[in-house]
């Protein structure tokens, strides 16, 4: 077996799709890898990465003959020994704190032990001599006392430490003297195993890659304006969620708007025959070999076999075995005789009955079959009731066929033959997941899928993250990102935790040219609107998305734009300008014409006024339209404007508009201007329009 080296990984670029990422980790390979055959050992990845999407990247000529990424579960802790000089030194610290403790006690005890009636007693006198110093020996005896007073208190207080510590180390000591667990190493943990061919060539860098599902993006923007709008920077930004289990720490983030997963192979071409009806074509799914469980008899007479307990004493000779009956798996369950004696009872209510009651489990495909060949057998049966033994086995199925009267039980019926599997699913392509069945289990000798190879809570932890909310009114990638696909790349190290939470991170940022215009739609609304038109700097488009507008530094306000492509304009709103006043008035005017007068015009000057009260100079567009006609009886002209307006169709907001008309008007500081236009509706006089002739 090659020997396996250990070896430390980091997260170094991770690529984030619409679902899903593509985590690369970059190892530290170690000095002197040995010429022979070895196995790098990569562990801490999570275990959500995907063990078929595993991919290595070498750099160097020696050659990789195989990758795995089983999952790796911890060792049991093991008991942690008490540590002998940790407890020799609690010990000394104890035995410290006793000796402070018995000083502060016996100078507690001395001072008690003080008599300060002593200090008042008068000296010997005679009779006749006069008491002197009452005074001062009362006022030293009560200094005294306040001093043995105080350092009785300083004592007490010592002393109340002392214990309160000394009570903490012994139970520390008790702590350090018990065995204890140690600490749990926590969930199971995904080892990439890389196989290394034999040779002296170098291997100077790898990287191993692998996919996750629990992760998605949501994009964002910045738009720093600056010297009045005239000068801005957009900055890339995105709402970044993940829960791989990992931290993507100081990696570099790209943002993709691609599926992480599609089928890219060329379709194959089926011919079209017409002839006679063919059968289906026969699937790659084959039976396993005859005799199969032939192979496991010795194993089924020394352990026992599926469903069966194993021997009593494993130590019994092989005669034994031999003269034992070997029970068998389908005689498990005994038939009761019919209740109703004399009379042939119904197969079909028997059956519903003990469905209800929970005895069979059966196949909703096999239940009709098996009712069908117990109808078609009942009339055989009432002919010619069967009677065997009393104790004749029945398979616990819904192979149940009851006898006639007399109580007896007709014998089963041979159970069929299980079909095979049709369609089989790509799961059964997934090589690394496949093992061999365990001996004691009914697929023995057969591939199974292995349940180790998948993490459990993977399904949890992607439904987490797909069902978080946009936010801040962003858009998913997954339904916005039309008919391109863009991969964005993050210019710095970014870091991303995996807890679920979307992390607002910046991708990139460029200077871009911007101006600021000053936009109303009077037959709409006759409030002007300030706006902000910035050209795309990137090579790439623009999905939908909030953007935070920054003006000379502070947050003016949260605005949103639209898909942009490549070279087009980013346009997005800034609110109402209110020193900036527009009205719009409307005169309409009918009368008839051609020879005998069988036309009806309709005449409607417009005029649109602006004032302005702002500090500066502006340019102010006035957005207007004219109807338009479908039918060949009615027409409609523009017959006059001032000043003369441009055509438009609105396709800068991505809706169609017919008949617009747009002026830009320039408006000094405190002044005011008007456009006029007249346009005329012309039709048969014996017609009328739907609502009135007057259009405005």
């Amino acid at each position: 077996m090659p020997d396996s080296i250990t070896c430390e990984s980091r997260i170094s670029r991770v690529v984030v799709y619409a679902r899903g990422a593509v985590v690369t980790r970059t190892v530290e390979l170690p000095v002197g890898i040995p010429p022979e055959g070895c196995e790098l050992v990569v562990g801490g990845v999570t275990p959500l990465a995907e063990p078929g999407s595993v991919r290595t990247n070498v750099e160097g000529e020696r050659r990789v003959t195989g990758v795995q990424a089983p999952l790796a579960w911890p060792s049991a802790p093991q008991p942690v020994a008490p540590d002998t000089a940790a407890i020799v030194a609690k010990q000394r610290e104890i035995r410290r704190a006793n000796l402070r403790l018995e000083r502060v006690r016996f100078r507690i005890e001395h001072l008690e032990a003080i008599e300060q009636n002593a200090g008042l007693q008068a000296p010997k006198r005679r009779p006749e001599q006069p008491l002197v110093g009452v005074n001062e020996r009362l006022g030293a005896a009560l200094e005294t006392a306040d001093l043995v007073a105080e350092l009785l208190g300083r004592l007490d207080t010592e002393e109340r430490a002392l214990r309160r510590d000394l009570e903490k180390l012994n139970h520390e000591l008790a702590s350090l003297t018990q065995q204890r667990p140690a600490a749990p190493q926590g969930g199971p943990q995904r080892q990439v195993r890389v196989a290394l061919a034999p040779g002296s060539e170098h291997l100077r860098a790898l990287e191993i890659s692998y996919n996750v599902s629990a992760a998605r993006w949501w994009p964002a923007y910045a738009a720093r304006l600056s010297n009045g709008g005239k000068q801005a920077e957009f900055a890339v930004e995105a709402f970044v969620a993940q829960q791989t289990l990992e931290d993507w720490k100081d990696a570099r983030i790209s943002l993709c708007t691609a599926d992480m997963v599609s089928d890219l192979t060329l379709p194959e071409l089926q011919s079209l025959r017409l002839g006679r009806a063919q059968p289906a074509k026969r699937s790659g799914f084959r039976e396993p070999p005859e005799g199969l469980d032939a192979l496991f008899s010795a194993h089924d007479q020394a352990f026992g076999g599926p469903g069966m307990a194993p021997p009593s004493d494993l130590r019994l000779s092989t005669a034994a075995y031999t003269e034992a009956p070997v029970p068998q798996p389908s005689m498990i369950a005994y038939a009761e005789p019919p209740a109703e004696s004399g009379a042939l009872a119904d197969y079909d209510e028997v059956l519903e009955d003990r469905m209800e009651a929970g005895e069979y489990e059966e196949r909703p495909a096999r239940r009709e079959k098996e009712m069908a060949k117990s109808r078609g057998a009942k009339a055989k049966k009432m002919a010619a009731p069967s009677a065997p033994p009393a104790s004749a086995p029945m398979r616990a199925m819904q192979e149940v066929s009851f006898g006639a009267a007399g109580g007896g039980m007709a014998p089963p019926e041979p159970e069929a033959e299980p079909e095979p599997e049709a369609g089989m699913g790509d799961q059964w392509l997934d090589f690394d997941s496949l093992e061999l069945a365990h001996n004691n289990t009914a697929r023995r000798g057969r591939l199974v899928q292995a349940g180790a190879g998948a993490f459990s809570g993977a399904w949890q932890l992607q439904n987490a993250i797909e069902s978080l909310g946009a936010p801040g009114g962003a858009t998913d990638p997954l339904y916005s990102r039309g008919m391109f696909d863009h991969q964005f790349e993050a210019d710095g190290l970014v870091e991303v935790p995996s807890d679920a939470r979307p992390q607002r991170i910046r991708l990139l940022a460029k200077a871009a040219k911007s101006r600021m215009a000053l936009r109303c739609v009077p037959l709409e609304d006759e409030r002007v609107f300030r706006e902000v038109e910035i050209e795309n700097p990137l090579e790439a488009p623009l999905l939908p998305g909030p953007v935070d507008v920054f003006m000379d530094g502070a947050l003016l306000i949260t605005s949103e734009i639209k898909e942009t492509d490549r070279g087009g304009t980013i346009r997005f709103g800034l609110g109402e300008e209110q020193r900036v006043r527009v009205v719009r008035n409307v005169r309409a005017r009918e009368e008839s014409k051609g020879v005998f007068g069988g036309k009806t015009a309709m005449d409607h000057e417009v005029s649109l006024e602006a004032a302005s009260s702002l500090p500066a100079e502006i340019e102010l567009e006035l957005i207007d339209r004219i109807p338009v006609s479908e039918d060949k009886e009615i027409t409609v002209e523009l017959l006059a404007s001032e000043p003369k307006p441009e055509r438009y169709n609105q396709h800068d907001r991505h809706h169609h508009l017919e008949g617009g008309l747009r002026w830009k008007l320039p408006l000094k500081a405190g002044a005011t201007a008007a456009a006029k236009f007249t346009y005329r509706i012309g039709f048969d006089k014996d017609f009328e329009l739907v609502g009135g002739n007057r259009r405005e």
